[in-house]
């Protein structure tokens, strides 16, 4: 079980690029869209032996030995006009797609994963790695928890 590393989509690329020029149209806006522009360089999601490391925006770690319960969770896009456009291209589509882990601890951790090349082999390599089968996600509760299924 080797390192594999999956780059940014070029859609979620340009889509990253054009949030960064719009902000860049005001002066409050320049730091973040500096910040954007630097991140953009290493973006990256990379499945190791044991963790999963996604440097996107943020950077998310998630521990594979303390995985209990793995998930996806799909967000339908509403959004209209410019905004809504560029949400699209980040995705891939019309939802964006969120892995959600829950872990021995009780912690919750979930990343977007629809920006990334081949968003359906991470979901699939990720839960081998854990292995665990994928779980759809009902959604996210009103103080920000996860909705998961029934336990088996």
């Amino acid at each position: 079980m080797g390192v594999t590393t999956y780059p940014l989509s070029d859609g979620s690329r340009r889509a990253t690029r054009t949030t960064a020029v719009l902000c860049m149209l005001t002066v409050i806006g320049m730091p973040i869209a500096i910040w954007l522009l630097v991140r953009l360089k290493s973006a990256k999601l990379t499945i190791g032996p044991d963790s999963v490391v996604v440097r996107n925006w943020a950077t998310t770690t998630i521990p594979l030995a303390e995985v209990v319960r793995i998930g996806v969770l799909r967000v339908k896009i509403i959004a209209v006009g410019i905004g809504g456009r560029i949400a699209r291209q980040r995705c891939g589509g019309d939802s964006a797609i969120h892995l959600c882990f829950k872990l021995q601890s009780g912690a919750e951790r979930k990343f977007m994963v629809s920006p990334f090349e081949n968003h359906e082999r991470i979901a699939q390599a990720i839960a081998a790695r854990v292995g665990r089968p994928l779980e759809p996600v009902a959604g996210v509760g009103a103080l920000g928890g996860l909705k998961w299924p029934a336990a088996a």
